[in-house]
Protein backbone atom coordinates (compact mmCIF):
# COMPACT_ATOMS: atom_id res chain seq x y z
CA UNK A 1 0.00 0.00 0.00
CA UNK A 2 1.18 3.03 -1.08
CA UNK A 3 2.30 5.77 1.39
CA UNK A 4 -0.51 8.16 0.06
CA UNK A 5 -3.08 5.49 0.96
CA UNK A 6 -1.86 4.64 4.37
CA UNK A 7 -2.36 8.69 5.32
CA UNK A 8 -6.15 8.18 3.43
CA UNK A 9 -7.06 5.42 4.75
CA UNK A 10 -5.98 6.66 8.33
CA UNK A 11 -8.31 10.15 8.01
CA UNK A 12 -11.25 8.17 7.26
CA UNK A 13 -11.00 5.62 10.14
CA UNK A 14 -11.81 7.77 13.10
CA UNK A 15 -11.87 4.26 15.26
CA UNK A 16 -8.06 3.67 14.54
CA UNK A 17 -6.20 4.67 17.54
CA UNK A 18 -2.52 4.39 16.15
CA UNK A 19 -1.09 7.40 16.68
CA UNK A 20 2.13 6.59 15.39
CA UNK A 21 2.54 5.18 12.00
CA UNK A 22 5.00 2.67 10.79
CA UNK A 23 6.10 2.31 7.77
CA UNK A 24 5.89 -0.23 5.46
CA UNK A 25 8.78 -2.96 4.81
CA UNK A 26 9.21 -1.63 1.47
CA UNK A 27 8.73 1.77 2.30
CA UNK A 28 11.53 5.06 2.78
CA UNK A 29 9.99 7.82 4.02
CA UNK A 30 11.58 10.71 3.16
CA UNK A 31 8.63 12.78 5.28
CA UNK A 32 6.91 12.72 8.38
CA UNK A 33 3.65 13.94 8.39
CA UNK A 34 2.26 15.28 11.53
CA UNK A 35 -1.99 15.05 11.69
CA UNK A 36 -3.36 17.30 14.50
CA UNK A 37 -7.72 17.00 13.38
CA UNK A 38 -9.45 15.94 10.17
CA UNK A 39 -8.37 19.18 7.86
CA UNK A 40 -4.81 19.74 9.57
CA UNK A 41 -1.46 18.12 7.81
CA UNK A 42 1.94 19.47 8.16
CA UNK A 43 5.06 17.64 6.80
CA UNK A 44 8.70 17.72 7.23
CA UNK A 45 11.37 16.07 5.59
CA UNK A 46 12.99 14.05 7.76
CA UNK A 47 16.41 14.94 6.07
CA UNK A 48 15.68 18.16 8.10
CA UNK A 49 15.57 16.63 11.66
CA UNK A 50 18.61 17.95 13.53
CA UNK A 51 17.95 16.43 16.91
CA UNK A 52 15.35 15.21 19.16
CA UNK A 53 14.96 14.91 22.91
CA UNK A 54 12.02 12.87 25.15
CA UNK A 55 12.03 14.37 28.33
CA UNK A 56 11.98 12.50 31.11
CA UNK A 57 9.38 12.23 33.07
CA UNK A 58 9.38 12.86 37.20
CA UNK A 59 10.23 9.39 38.97
CA UNK A 60 7.38 8.44 40.46
CA UNK A 61 5.13 8.37 37.53
CA UNK A 62 4.15 5.59 36.07
CA UNK A 63 2.54 5.15 32.80
CA UNK A 64 -1.29 4.54 33.78
CA UNK A 65 -4.41 6.67 35.06
CA UNK A 66 -2.94 9.84 36.58
CA UNK A 67 0.52 9.46 34.88
CA UNK A 68 2.23 12.66 33.79
CA UNK A 69 2.21 12.70 30.22
CA UNK A 70 5.88 12.54 28.27
CA UNK A 71 6.73 15.41 26.02
CA UNK A 72 8.90 14.19 22.68
CA UNK A 73 10.31 17.69 20.73
CA UNK A 74 11.87 17.36 17.18
CA UNK A 75 13.96 20.27 16.24
CA UNK A 76 13.74 20.34 12.58
CA UNK A 77 15.41 22.95 10.35
CA UNK A 78 12.42 25.34 10.28
CA UNK A 79 10.75 24.62 13.16
CA UNK A 80 10.10 22.40 16.53
CA UNK A 81 7.57 20.17 16.59
CA UNK A 82 6.00 18.97 19.79
CA UNK A 83 4.52 15.89 20.75
CA UNK A 84 2.55 15.72 24.09
CA UNK A 85 1.38 12.03 25.52
CA UNK A 86 2.05 8.40 26.74
CA UNK A 87 4.41 5.78 25.55
CA UNK A 88 6.22 8.02 23.48
CA UNK A 89 9.21 6.07 23.30
CA UNK A 90 8.46 4.16 20.59
CA UNK A 91 7.64 7.38 18.58
CA UNK A 92 11.67 7.81 19.16
CA UNK A 93 12.61 4.27 18.44
CA UNK A 94 10.80 4.52 14.99
CA UNK A 95 12.91 8.01 14.07
CA UNK A 96 15.84 6.25 14.63
CA UNK A 97 15.27 3.32 12.90
CA UNK A 98 14.15 5.84 9.51
CA UNK A 99 10.72 4.57 9.92
CA UNK A 100 7.96 7.06 10.96
CA UNK A 101 5.98 8.36 8.42
CA UNK A 102 2.52 10.29 10.31
CA UNK A 103 1.85 11.23 13.61
CA UNK A 104 -1.60 12.02 14.86
CA UNK A 105 -3.88 12.93 17.91
CA UNK A 106 -6.45 11.11 19.71
CA UNK A 107 -8.54 13.03 22.44
CA UNK A 108 -7.14 12.25 26.22
CA UNK A 109 -10.23 9.93 26.42
CA UNK A 110 -9.16 7.41 23.95
CA UNK A 111 -5.41 7.03 25.80
CA UNK A 112 -6.72 3.81 27.22
CA UNK A 113 -7.49 2.51 24.53
CA UNK A 114 -4.24 2.13 22.70
CA UNK A 115 -3.20 -0.26 25.10
CA UNK A 116 0.97 -0.60 24.88
CA UNK A 117 1.61 1.87 22.01
CA UNK A 118 2.03 5.59 22.07
CA UNK A 119 -0.69 7.81 22.33
CA UNK A 120 -0.16 11.61 21.31
CA UNK A 121 -2.79 13.93 22.59
CA UNK A 122 -0.99 17.24 21.10
CA UNK A 123 1.11 18.38 18.25
CA UNK A 124 2.38 21.52 18.69
CA UNK A 125 4.42 23.13 15.70
CA UNK A 126 6.45 26.46 16.26
CA UNK A 127 8.28 27.94 13.45
CA UNK A 128 11.74 29.17 14.26
CA UNK A 129 12.61 33.09 13.69
CA UNK A 130 12.78 33.63 10.14
CA UNK A 131 11.57 30.42 8.58
CA UNK A 132 9.41 31.26 5.97
CA UNK A 133 5.88 29.76 6.04
CA UNK A 134 5.58 26.84 3.78
CA UNK A 135 9.43 26.05 3.56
Amino acid sequence: MSLSRQLAALKEDPANQDCAIEALSSQSPGFVVFLDGPQSRQGFALSHLLHYRLAPRLAAAVDGAGAAPQVLTLAFSTADVALTGWRLERVAELIDEGKLVAVRTIPVRHVGLTGHRPAVVAIAIKPLAGAKDGQ
